[in-house]
């Protein structure tokens, strides 16, 4: 059992509702292998009571993917978001809205740095605009070994050959 505190506030938990859940499959449509690692935030539950989730997945062609669920509207043409890992400045910047737009994505230009980051911190608290402005609730992710289940999710694609048998 963990326990974490916050101020004078301590939270006790199993694991279940923080863990890390990780998978690595085969996408035969594309031919490509994929690691996808995802948890959901502590805080930020949405207009419909679910919370935001963080994915991350990384394929066998190389690329690499890092986006937010945020279970709720967005936009169509990219959403204004801010960050901030621990107790480090927040950044203001702007992420891709997803096909369903309900979800960001980091820009591929801040992705290697993003992942450093998250590799690097214990908390990562994020809140986006929507399409009319609107701050959808800030959700709180917390970062508890991201390296270590990084490697199992993604640090295949670096040691194996990147060709996919699909059939």
């Amino acid at each position: 059992m963990k326990r974490i505190v916050f101020g004078v506030f301590a939270l006790f938990f199993t694991g279940s509702a923080f863990a890390w859940s990780s998978s690595v499959t085969v996408d035969k449509e594309k031919g490509v292998k994929v690691g996808r690692l995802s948890k959901e935030a502590i805080t930020g539950k949405s207009k419909w009571g679910s919370m935001p989730t963080l994915v991350l997945e990384c394929h066998s062609n190389g690329s690499r993917d890092l986006f937010f669920r945020w279970q709720d509207y967005v936009g169509t043409s990219g959403a204004s978001v801010a960050y901030r890992f621990d107790d480090e400045p927040v950044v203001s910047t702007h992420f891709r809205t997803s096909y369903d737009n309900e979800g960001t994505h980091v820009p591929a230009q801040d992705l290697e740095e993003m992942l450093e980051q998250m590799k690097r911190h214990f908390t990562l608290v994020i809140q986006v605009k929507d399409y009319i402005g609107t701050k959808l609730p800030k959700a709180e992710f917390f970062l508890d070994d991201f390296a270590r289940h990084y490697e199992t999710a993604c640090g295949w694609w670096q040691r194996e050959p990147l060709q996919v048998d699909v059939k």
